[in-house]
């Protein structure tokens, strides 16, 4: 009997990694001794009490995230689970009745943590149907480290997108309120959009977002704000930094159909990969089969593609 789109097991793929504090365009690699310091302390890690009030509001809301099951497999790879908060409305249940808008409500998911010979640290966060976390299990993460400073998370997804062959018809970028806009654009809660559209019959746009859009969007992930805020200012649209720019996209059509691309890979935009995994009598994946399954995405589809090996 095929399953129901709630119950489909999928796991997205991320990495950590350090800013150059001198060159943008650089990542610095996580050491082998802070990747040791982390996973010890997710291993140490207290039991937080959900009747603590101490514990409840920052379990509620993010601050504190329950990481458990940690299984250390060698110097590189580990496996644990992570439950994300759900919170803020009502709900009936046919068990409990109504489920008050006050309450906590946790959904436990398994992850994978890897370090790679180049000094990412890869992660891998589950997700049940349109159920996941992993910006809790992020945050968590990185509050293990004792310099912070810098880290970055960077998000795998597969748009199977060849914007060579792409028209360019709209560039949208999202600018922090506190940019310098030299353009009176409008102002909607914290945010300025400019917005550039290509007119029928617009060469010159189209040979200009070629030259200076399509390389940001083709290219890595380091320096992609860096190098967007040189060509803004360059084409005077805004005097803008780098740490302004909060959101980039393109509108573009291939063949007869139009997509949206993202520049960011922020974690809402990251690829799920499909795995089919049994599930327990409370309807979560079976922790072995579901590792096995995080571990082969990672090798096949993560780190031979990522990775120079």
């Amino acid at each position: 009997m095929p399953r129901n789109v709630k119950e489909h097991v999928s796991v997205s793929f991320h990495f950590l990694a350090r800013r150059h504090p001198s060159d943008f365009d650089k990542l610095v690699p996580i050491t082998q001794a802070e990747f040791d310091e982390i996973l010890d302390r997710v291993a140490s890690e207290p039991d937080w009490d959900v009747d603590d009030p101490k514990h409840f509001d920052r379990l509620k809301w993010g601050s504190l995230i329950p990481l458990r099951n940690f299984t250390r497999i060698s110097d590189s790879l580990a496996f644990g689970t992570f439950k994300a908060p759900y919170t803020g409305h009502s709900f009936d249940n046919s068990e409990k009745g109504k489920i008050s808008a006050a309450s906590l409500n946790q959904r436990e998911f398994h992850y994978v943590i890897y370090r790679s010979k180049s000094g990412r640290i890869y992660v891998g966060a589950q997700y049940l149907g349109n159920y996941g976390g992993f910006g809790y299990l992020c945050d968590a993460l990185k509050r293990k480290f004792t310099n912070s400073d810098r880290l970055e998370t960077h998000s795998f997804r597969t748009d199977g997108v060849d914007l060579r062959n792409a028209i360019i018809k709209e560039v949208r970028v999202t600018i922090s309120q506190n940019s310098s806009d030299i353009t009176q654009s409008n102002i909607f809660d914290r945010s300025n959009v400019i917005v550039v559209k290509r007119k029928r019959g617009d060469l010159d746009f189209d040979a200009e977002a070629s030259k200076s859009i399509v390389p940001i969007f083709s290219g890595a992930a380091a320096g992609k704000r860096a190098q967007l805020a040189r060509v803004l200012n360059a084409a005077k649209l805004y005097s803008v930094s780098e740490d302004e720019i909060e959101d980039c996209s393109i509108v573009v059509q291939i063949g007869g159909s139009t997509r949206t691309i993202y520049l960011f890979e922020q974690g809402g935009f990251a690829s799920k990969f499909p795995i089919e995994v049994p599930l327990n009598e409370d309807g979560h994946p079976l922790m072995k089969e579901t590792r096995d399954e995080m571990r082969r995405i990672l090798r096949d589809h993560i780190i031979s593609k990522s990775e120079d090996i």
